[in-house]
C-alpha cells in the first residue's frame, strides 16, 4: 500500500509503500486487529510512481475507457488508497494526452480534436457508446 508523504527537507510529495502485517483476534464476538509487522519497501516521488504506473497501464488504455477501470487499476493493481487516486488520475491524464468529455470515459485527445486520419475511428466509436 503506498502512503502520501512531504519531504521534511525540501516539502516535495513522496510515496512510501508499506507492507503491513496483521492478526485479528476474536474476543466475545468482537473482533480485534494488531499489527505485526511494518516494513518500509520502496520510496518514490509522485513523478516515478506515475512513470513505473504509465509503463504498466498505458498498454491497457484504449480510447473510451471508462475512468472507472482506469481507477480500478491504479488503486487495487497499484495499491495506492482511494484518497490518492483522484490527483493520480488527473496527473495519468494530463501525462498521457487524455481527456474526458463525457466526464465518464477517457479518450486520447487527438481523437476529440477529429484528426482526418481517425475520422473513421470517432464515428465507430462513438456508434459503441
Amino acid at each position: 500500500m503506498w502512503v502520501k508523504v512531504g519531504c521534511p527537507t525540501c516539502g516535495e510529495e513522496l510515496y512510501i509503500n508499506i507492507r503491513m502485517g496483521y492478526v485479528v483476534r476474536v474476543s466475545k464476538g468482537i473482533p480485534t486487529v494488531g499489527i505485526t509487522d511494518i516494513e518500509l519497501m520502496d520510496t518514490c516521488t509522485s513523478s516515478e510512481l506515475l512513470r513505473d504506473m504509465i509503463k504498466t497501464i498505458k498498454p491497457l488504455i484504449k480510447d473510451g475507457i471508462p475512468v472507472i477501470e482506469l481507477h480500478k487499476m491504479i488503486s487495487i493493481g497499484h495499491g495506492l488508497p482511494e484518497k490518492y487516486c483522484y490527483d493520480i488520475l488527473q496527473k495519468l491524464k494530463d501525462e498521457m494526452g487524455l481527456c474526458c468529455p463525457d466526464r465518464e470515459h477517457l479518450y486520447h485527445i487527438k481523437w476529440i480534436r477529429g484528426d482526418q486520419n481517425d475520422s473513421e475511428t470517432i464515428s465507430s466509436s462513438n456508434e459503441r457508446n
